[in-house]
Formats: C-alpha cells, structure tokens, sequence
C-alpha cells in the first residue's frame, strides 16, 4: 500500500513542528530535575548575598529576586519564540511525500530525504495538525486538510503506528507540561523561600543579641539555619507538587499559585506600598 501527499506548510504549523521536537528532547532528558534544583541552589545563593548586603530588608530583596526569576523566564519564551520565526525558510515550505512498506521519501525543493519505518520515533496528535517525528530530529507537519475528515485521518495515524516499531509513547498535550513544569518550579521556589523569612523573623531576636553563644559553633549554625529552611521547603513542596500535578493536574496548580501568592503576600507588601506612597506624593 503507498500513499502519496503534496502540501505547502505555513509558518504556524513549522513553529508547532519545532516545539514538539523541543517537547521530545526535554521528555528525554533525564536531568531535568537536577536542572531544577541547580536553579533552586542559585536563587538561595542570591538570597543569601543579597540579605547580607542588605540584611535590614530581606523582604524587598526577596521579593526583587522573585520578581527577576519570573522575569528571565518570560524573557526566554520571548526570545525562543522569536528564534523559530527567524528560523523558518518559506523555500521549504512545499513537501511532496512518498510512503510505501519499505518507509519514506520526503522531498522539499532543495532536498530530499528517505526513512525506514524504524526511524518514525513519535506521532503528535493535535486538532487541526498531524507532526511526525524523525530519529534525527526532524519533524514534518502534515495539514488536517489532507485527509476528506476525521476518519481518513485517524486511519492514515493507525496505519503510521502499525508499521513503526520504535515508536516512542505518546507526550502530553502541547503546552501543558512546560507550562506545568515551570508552576511546579515557582511553587516550590516561593514554599522555600517563605519557609526562610519565618525562619528569619524567628531569629530576631537571637540576631541582636550579643552573647558568646552567638559566635560559637551552633550560634553560627543557628545563623544558617535560613538557608537550610529553604532547602528542606524546597525539598519537601518539590515532589509534592509533581505528584499533585501529575494526578491532579488542577489541585497541583492551584497549591503551586498558593505558595506563589503567600510569598508575593508576605514579602510584596511594604515594597508595593513604598512605591505607591512615592508616586502618590504630590509634586513640589
């Protein structure tokens, strides 16, 4: 049985092909989570320099160091977007495809390239898309509009698994996991970093009391023992919000958002309300 297709893709549907090759490599990189936590570390050590030149409003440079986090990584979504629109070559927008039992042909005005059916790793399913997923990391959007319906589609899908026999199973739907992955990494950053200011705020007085006790051994571990309240935060809310995101999708998040709020609560306050009391002053 062979089967033949021609079609033009538009520049949507190849940032789609581009994102769900990202989604696979991600999916296969077994060190995301050390990833994390290496993140995690480096916000505590930003913490840690900044309560030290500032000890007198740990919670402005909290709230300052918070505020950065989310802001880089809006910035990288900003600039990954703007990469994969560069990216896109309308000369290779036009594909002729040629399938039979021995695998594929794919053809594109500058270049041809020829598959075996072992080398389709993934199929992603979206509504209006099918995207075909290579070993080399080549991905090729194919329009619904190929097909006469919904049926004729899903057959066409059918028949692709059938015969590839390293197909890799199915991801997430699009979006849903980054989006996920990076609530879980917020929540889990702002668990930590309220479990350090109430350790912080319960050191009060022990910060301003001059005894020896204070410069021996355990009064200096006593001092560190906001950083280690972070850390145990960060590691006790980590893997309890992957699991609620994983079997909960919606409760994960909502805890997530909550840790969120009751940090830009407890911390945003004082500095929201400075703010506002400057631009409010009325002009000399």
């Amino acid at each position: 049985m062979s089967k033949n297709f021609e079609f033009n893709i538009s520049k949507e549907d190849y940032l789609r092909g581009l994102q769900a090759i990202t989604k696979s490599i991600a999916a296969g990189n077994s060190n995301s989570s050390r990833h994390a936590f290496e993140q995690i570390a480096f916000l505590a050590a930003v913490a840690v320099i900044g309560s030290l030149l500032n000890p007198d409003d740990i919670g402005a440079v909290l709230t300052t160091m918070f505020l950065t986090m989310v802001g880089g990584c809006l910035m990288q979504v900003r600039w990954a977007k703007l990469w994969r629109t560069i990216a896109f070559d309308p000369i290779r927008a036009r594909f002729a495809i040629a399938l039979d039992e021995q695998g594929w042909v794919i053809r594109q005005p500058d270049l041809e390239r020829r598959y075996s059916w072992t080398a389709v790793q993934r199929i992603h399913e979206l509504p209006d898309l099918v995207i075909l997923e290579f070993a080399d990391w080549y991905a090729v959007p194919m329009p619904a509009d190929l097909w006469a319906g919904p049926d004729e589609r899903s057959k066409f899908v059918e028949y692709v698994r059938a015969r590839a026999t390293q197909l890799r199973p199915d991801l997430p739907k699009a979006g849903a996991s980054n989006r996920s992955t990076l609530l879980v990494l917020f929540g889990a950053t702002a668990a930590g970093l309220v479990a350090m200011v109430s350790t912080i705020n319960r050191l009060g007085a022990f910060n301003n009391c001059g005894c020896a006790f204070r410069h021996s051994l355990l009064g200096q571990l006593i001092e560190i023992s906001p950083i280690l309240a972070y850390f145990v935060g960060v590691l006790i809310t980590w893997p309890i919000l992957k699991w609620l995101s994983r079997r909960w999708p919606r409760v994960g998040a909502a805890a997530a958002i909550s840790f969120i709020v009751l940090f830009v609560v407890s911390l945003g306050g004082p500095p929201a309300l400075q703010i506002y009391r400057f631009f409010s002053q009325p002009a000399p």
